[in-house]
């Protein structure tokens, strides 16, 4: 059990750092901490952390928070698995966030079974173990922790850790997106879509799908565009299909630039703009070879020539698609050449907070 100074003092600093006297704050804290008060090391620690009431020092950041969980104090445990999987104040260790998080884990914290989750799904710190990572996303996912509640949809609806079972993928997608995780929603409404784990429901799809747009996943802005193009379910209106459209394209949806491109070649909803148009196929060329589609980024330079002949941008794609038919050559020849495993679900590490909002 870690050692709390019970004297009322760390009362009088916590007062002084929730109203902004952090030069108080951090004078009280000091003495505490000084004397082995863990909550007072932790604070202390958070303190250094983000520079409150001193000047930022990492390496102080983590020589607080380590007293405080050598102690046993669950917050600080987790906030060392955050300093050493991103090397804040101490060398970047994996194994040795590993070993943090699980202790804060064993104690209970979300935050920490969804990184202990991570970590095994991707096999940083601890041999790559799916089915420990379905185990460690339950647990935070049970807590209410909507994160792990998207990742472990995923898992279901892949097989990933976890026999496919897209009832039980539904299930935790709608947890999560009822939570704002927009990549839930997104999810949910191709399932409501398709008649996948979830009775089929056009209404529902449309529903989830136009959270995730608003929220900013461009795959469902795409969806939004298309619908707004053809008057589905919606009034035709070609300018909010631009709208929406370019939305997806910025964010390097390769589908939206190619029809943003074409929109602005024909003057539909937007000023017709040739010069936009082959700005918007280049774009979209260059991001089909970027996901190894050859034939669509030919698609785009075909495009590019038939709004300008011979434009400069049509010569560079088309460099550019050599150049990769070239490298897709060499790289079939050279048969022991090691290959980045690719996975879908890469959206799963995305999220995790730093330093959790209530223990902080």
């Amino acid at each position: 059990m870690y050692k709390l100074l019970d004297d009322g003092r760390f009362k009088e600093g916590k007062e002084a750092y929730m109203s902004g006297d952090f030069s108080r704050a951090l004078e009280i804290f000091s003495q505490l901490a000084r004397e082995g008060d863990a909550h007072a090391q932790f604070k202390l620690g958070v303190m250094y952390f983000y520079g409150r009431g001193i000047r930022q020092d990492m390496h102080e950041a983590a020589k607080w928070n380590l007293a405080a969980a050598e102690q046993g104090y669950i917050a600080a445990q987790y906030n060392m698995g955050i300093m050493y999987e991103h090397g804040h104040g101490v060398a970047c260790d994996h194994g040795e966030a590993f070993q943090w998080y699980q202790k804060a884990a064993a104690q209970g914290l979300a935050d920490a079974q969804f990184k202990l989750g991570n970590l095994y799904f991707n096999g940083h710190g601890v041999t790559r173990d799916k089915l420990e990572a379905a185990s460690w996303y339950r647990k935070a996912a049970e807590q209410g922790y909507a994160v792990a509640q998207y990742n472990l949809g995923v898992l279901y609806e892949h097989g990933w850790g976890v026999p496919t079972d897209h009832v039980e993928a539904a299930k935790w997608y709608q947890r999560a997106a009822r939570q704002g995780v927009a990549m839930a929603q997104f999810n949910l409404s191709v399932m409501y879509e398709e008649g996948r784990g979830v009775p089929q429901d056009a209404l529902q799809a449309r529903r989830w799908n136009d959270r995730a747009a608003e929220q900013g996943i461009p795959a469902a802005q795409f969806k939004l565009a298309d619908r707004y193009y053809y008057g589905r379910y919606v009034p035709q209106d070609y300018a909010k299909a631009a709208e929406w459209c370019r939305k997806a394209a910025m964010q390097e949806y390769a589908e939206a630039q190619f029809n943003l491109g074409v929109m602005y070649a024909r003057g539909t909803g937007v000023e017709s703009d040739d010069e936009l148009a082959v700005e918007w196929f280049y774009a979209a060329g260059r991001s089909y070879l970027q996901q190894g589609k050859r034939g669509m980024a030919m698609e785009a330079c075909e495009a590019i020539e038939k709004v300008a002949i011979e434009h400069v941008l049509a010569r560079q794609l088309r460099e550019e698609i050599e150049a990769f038919d070239k490298a897709y050559v060499d790289e079939a020849r050279d048969v022991w050449k090691p290959q980045p495993l690719m996975l879908g679900i890469g959206c799963v590490c995305m999220l995790g907070k730093e330093l959790p909002a209530s223990i902080s």
